[in-house]
């Protein structure tokens, strides 16, 4: 009896030895940051991250062509183009698109407008990218025209810029919204309150009032216990969720780096759909946007953010094809698809990053205004 009373004794003291060993190795493992290009590692509680290992240097550019960069020629890297023969699926890619070349288009007349002040010349530069936008990927009939008719109008205007009036291009704009409008917001009425009790962390959290007084602590006992618990969490909801929050946590003292870095491998690891996606990809670019310039002569990456909103564009209409009856995905995915791009004219001094930053860090917003 004695003998195996030791023997049991042995036992648990073996499992308890390596539950304190594996800890540390855990909580070094889920702080560990490696860019997605496999260029860059830092542990992101105490090192610097460098926000070339997820934004291309490009962005950091002065060149004109960079800063006058046309969104409408570039179809391909910003849609979903989706193959299969759901036709759910299908619908929602098309919802996308076109609301993707809706926000390209008008980010282009923004950008014509803004340096064709100088410079004549950018009006029919940019138009000729405006003539490029490929609203043939879109299968919806209706759909594909109503596109078409806008991208006509919009090329025609800044052709004729300075002189042409606007508000004869509303007619096509206002079309293709009302029709986007009709066919979306039944799934986003449907969607909404399940879809808030995600914002709020409510499938999670009892009380989500003590996870938003932790926002903008820079505390790093906390931080780590979101990184573990990412690390470890067993679903992508549980995962995005984590990687959210700890965007948050050091929001308010830190250059949102470190946060960005969390959320940006996330879009790659584990490529799993969650309700969180959109929020995770808004919150993203908010964490960077500002890095890159606020001004309205500023260069705006959208090219590359709408590129990594594809990303998780994709995630989700796979989702859908698979589950056509999930309405929270399809408004998830229409949540992603009608958030504008940065715009030039967003706030009263400079471009909409930091509107956007304020918007999406409140926390950050309330710690500068005291």
């Amino acid at each position: 009896m004695n003998k195996f009373l030791s023997y049991a004794l042995v036992v648990v003291l073996s499992i308890m030895l390596n539950a304190c060993n594996r800890q540390p190795s855990i909580n070094q493992e889920a702080r560990w940051f490696v860019s997605p290009r496999g260029d860059y590692a830092c542990d992101i509680l105490s090192d610097s991250v460098d926000i070339s290992a997820f934004i291309p240097e490009r962005c950091f550019d002065d060149e004109p062509d960079d800063e006058t960069e046309p969104l409408s020629g570039c179809t391909k890297l910003q849609s979903v183009i989706y193959t299969g023969d759901n036709p759910v699926a299908r619908d929602y890619a098309d919802y996308y698109n076109a609301l993707i070349m809706l926000h390209d288009l008008y980010s282009d007349k923004e950008t014509a407008e803004r340096f064709g002040e100088d410079d004549a010349n950018v009006y029919s530069f940019v138009a000729d990218h405006v003539a490029q936008l490929d609203y043939t990927i879109i299968q919806n009939d209706t759909l594909r025209r109503l596109v078409r008719l806008l991208r006509n109008g919009m090329e025609s205007y800044l052709r004729c810029m300075p002189d042409r009036d606007f508000d004869k291009i509303g007619p096509a704009s206002d079309h293709l919204f009302e029709y986007l409008t009709e066919k979306v917001n039944p799934s986003l009425e449907s969607s909404r309150e399940a879809y808030l009790s995600y914002v709020n962390r409510t499938p999670f959290f009892n009380d989500f009032d003590s996870v938003v007084a932790l926002r903008g602590t820079s505390y790093k006992g906390y931080q780590q216990e979101l990184l573990t618990r990412m690390y470890l969490a067993e679903t992508p909801e549980e995962r995005h969720m984590y990687a959210i929050e700890f965007a948050h946590s050091d929001s308010t003292h830190a250059h949102f780096l470190n946060g960005s870095a969390v959320l940006y491998c996330e879009f790659f690891n584990p490529r799993r759909y969650s309700p969180y996606l959109s929020e995770m990809w808004r919150t993203w670019r908010a964490s960077v946007s500002t890095l890159i310039g606020a001004s309205t002569w500023s260069y705006i990456p959208n090219l590359h953010y709408n590129f990594m909103r594809k990303q998780v564009a994709h995630i989700i209409i796979l989702h859908i094809e698979d589950h056509p009856d999930d309405i929270l995905a399809q408004g998830v995915l229409i949540d992603l698809a009608g958030i504008d791009n940065i715009s030039r004219y967003g706030a009263l001094f400079g471009n909409a990053a930091m509107l956007e930053q304020m918007m999406m860090f409140p926390e950050w917003n309330k710690s500068n205004r005291n």
